[in-house]
């Protein structure tokens, strides 16, 4: 404990030397610690106005000559009409007429292209197939014409529809969600 009072002393008492050296030379401390300042903004500055001459060189553009090439125009008529042009036909007035058929046949869809329509029939006992004008669906049932919503059909020398079968939603009500846990097994 001794030495260590001893040392702490000898501490304070250099402490106290070198202060009473700062106090007994305080002008000429100040007149050095100015110095170092003034020196480090002197620094500062001129690294300062050196970036800024550095960025005021303007980079010389040469002028080059550029083409611009217009491209060929193409005929987008092509894209118009995806699924193809509908042409409304004037079907014959006892079309109106014609009762819907009896047969289990379901008109799935229809498809309008450049050479001809195509109606998706779905008959009981297959799969969906695609008919065109002229195709029997089933044996003694042809298919005679296709129109946007039904096909005309002609069973046993008479004229028989098929409708689709819309599911119209109605805006007015509200809307019952089904949802469906794919997780469940």
């Amino acid at each position: 404990m001794i030495t260590l009072n001893i040392k702490s002393f000898v501490a304070t008492l250099n402490q106290t030397k070198y202060l009473n050296f700062l106090f007994e030379h305080k002008d000429e401390v100040r007149k050095g610690t100015t110095l170092c300042l003034l020196l480090c903004l002197t620094y500062i500055c001129v690294q300062l106005t050196l970036s800024v001459l550095a960025n005021m060189h303007k980079p010389t553009i040469e002028q080059t000559n550029i083409a611009i090439l217009r491209s060929e125009a193409q005929d987008i008529s092509a894209y118009r009409n995806l699924f193809g042009d509908f042409h409304n036909v004037a079907f014959k007035e006892d079309y109106k007429t014609v009762k819907p058929t009896r047969l289990n046949l379901t008109l799935i869809g229809t498809i309008f292209k450049e050479k001809g329509a195509l109606a998706i029939i779905r008959s009981s006992n297959s799969k969906s197939k695609v008919y065109q004008k002229g195709d029997n669906i089933t044996s003694g049932a042809l298919l005679k014409d296709i129109a946007k919503d039904y096909v005309v059909i002609k069973t046993g020398g008479k004229l028989e529809k098929i409708l689709i079968k819309f599911d119209y939603i109605d805006t007015k009500k509200p809307h019952k969600n089904k949802t469906l846990d794919l997780n469940s097994r």
